[in-house]
Parts: C-alpha cells; sequence; structure tokens
C-alpha cells in the first residue's frame, strides 16, 4: 500500500515527519472525540520541537474526522458536534500555523473495512 509519506518521499526524499496521535483519548462532554483539544496539543508540541522550524517549514496536517458508531442512533447530535469542532480545528490551525496544508480524512471508509467504496457513490 502506498501511503502519503511514499508518495512525498518519492519528490523529496529530505521531507521530515513529525507524527502525533495527540492524547487520543479525549472526550468532550457530548461524548464526541475532541479534536480541538488535540489539535492544540499537536501544535504545541511541534513548536517545542527541535527537530522541525515551526515559522519556516511547510506541515502537512492529516485529521482523520471521526464518525458515529453505524449502530448508535445518535448520528443526527454527533454530526452537528463534528462540525462545531471541525470549524474550531480549522480555525486554530488558520490562525496559530504557519505554511501549513490540511488534509481531511473520512475515517467511515476506515471504520468499516468491510464497506464497499465502489457502492459509496
Amino acid at each position: 500500500m502506498t501511503t502519503l509519506k511514499d508518495i512525498v518521499s518519492g519528490f523529496n526524499p529530505s521531507v521530515k515527519y513529525y507524527f502525533s496521535l495527540g492524547n487520543s483519548s479525549t472526550i468532550s462532554g457530548s461524548g464526541t472525540i475532541d479534536l480541538l483539544s488535540q489539535t492544540k496539543e499537536t501544535v504545541n508540541s511541534m513548536k517545542e520541537s527541535q527537530w522541525i522550524d515551526y515559522q519556516n517549514d511547510w506541515k502537512l496536517i492529516t485529521i482523520f474526522l471521526p464518525c458515529p458508531s453505524y449502530f448508535s442512533g445518535l448520528q443526527e447530535a454527533f454530526l452537528f458536534d463534528s462540525i462545531e469542532n471541525l470549524e474550531g480545528v480549522l480555525d486554530f490551525l488558520y490562525e496559530e500555523v504557519p505554511k501549513a496544508f490540511v488534509n481531511l480524512v473520512d475515517s467511515t471508509l476506515l471504520t468499516f473495512p468491510h464497506f464497499n467504496l465502489h457502492n459509496a457513490r
């Protein structure tokens, strides 16, 4: 399987890779994953890192969008919480992270491996 890291390395092998999961157990009061707290933690970690030049290096940030449980019945509430959460994350990244590309990945297809991508269209 080809990864984004493999593709970028094909164009520039000297690219540095910084990886952070943040505190993956951060849950908001409504039971949704708190992406903003994770984002702030990751950005603070990047700022403190001696490995990257935070102000001058370009950054590619990938956000895996959480999806509701297939059987939860709370999908509508989850959707509204997720949209507000994502807006907060993107606003924070815009204001705090210079030279960044943000990649949004729908984790629905990652969560349900039996899901047929061809039927999703």
